[in-house]
């Protein structure tokens, strides 16, 4: 979970491009066992949770709604409410809490109401990514340039959410959701492979995701990444002059001799002379 710091999220109100939306706190819940939260009092944030396991409830203006995998649950400002996870079958969610002028008419399009904060929402690995990448750009800093990829990176999210809800599609093909985590590897090459993180984002099984991904790239996972982050350090050898240490730490290695027996398996060169094949 991150929290931003209230003195941070009142001077960002005021910046241009942070008034329609701007996150408060962001966090991930797995198997949230006793997750028991409750508002007593009146707040000017609303929150977002998505369930995508498991089970939960909510309690809004004395109603209690139930909460499954597929549903998306809102917890809207100015109200007294409460939610937990399922005794025996605990929820796994996603959520954050915004502020912004252009909350109000997202509830409006979503159709959600203090009647009726639960809507059903078939998964879709593009939230997750997007989803991730908000979280991982306020885990690095509070600075006006993190807020604001953050609030936009989200904005995307309930763009992307207001589309499926009014187009109903069903659940993105095995295809799809491979293409959909391939683009999230490529956004974070300077990450570890989390092949169960990937999993989830698909909606697979780890056995049954890494069975599809060699279907469809014809490679295994780790492999695929390897050579992603390889394609990255050559387009950098070939239109930077960043030192191969630079250039290891920008394709998450930390240890330069470690970076260069990877760069060879792939390209059969070693980096430097690679460049110097490139520059010639």
């Amino acid at each position: 979970m991150v929290a931003v710091p209230r003195e941070v999220v009142a001077s960002a109100r005021q910046h241009p491009l942070l008034r329609g939306l701007l996150p408060t706190k962001i966090g991930f819940f797995p198997e949230a066992e006793d997750h028991l939260h409750e508002c007593k009092e009146r707040v000017d944030h609303t929150g977002f949770m998505y369930c995508s396991k498991g089970r939960g409830w909510c309690e809004l203006r004395g109603q209690r709604h139930e909460v499954q995998a597929g549903m998306l649950m809102i917890s809207p400002s100015n109200e007294v409410y409460a939610h937990g996870a399922d005794t025996n079958d605990p929820w796994t969610v996603s959520w954050f809490q915004v502020v912004g002028e252009d909350v109000s008419p997202i509830l409006g399009e979503l159709g959600t109401t203090l009647d009726n904060p639960v809507v059903p929402l078939p998964q879709n690995p593009q939230w997750q990514s997007l989803f991730e990448e908000s979280l991982a750009t306020l885990e690095r800093g509070y600075t006006p340039a993190h807020l604001i990829h953050s609030a936009h990176t989200l904005g995307h999210l309930l763009s992307a959410l207001l589309w499926q809800r009014h187009q109903h599609p069903g659940q993105p093909d095995p295809g799809a959701r491979i293409a959909h985590c391939i683009e999230f590897m490529k956004r974070n090459l300077d990450q570890p492979l989390r092949l169960p993180m990937l999993a989830a984002m698909a909606g697979m099984s780890p056995a049954r995701f890494k069975q599809h991904f060699k279907q469809h790239t014809g490679y295994p996972c780790i492999e695929y990444f390897i050579r992603l982050r390889m394609q990255q350090a050559c387009r950098l050898l070939d239109t930077t002059d960043l030192s191969v240490k630079a250039i290891a730490d920008h394709v998450g290695y930390a240890d330069p001799l470690w970076f260069s027996k990877a760069f060879r398996a792939v390209t059969h060169l070693p980096p430097s002379a690679y460049r110097q094949r490139s520059a010639s």
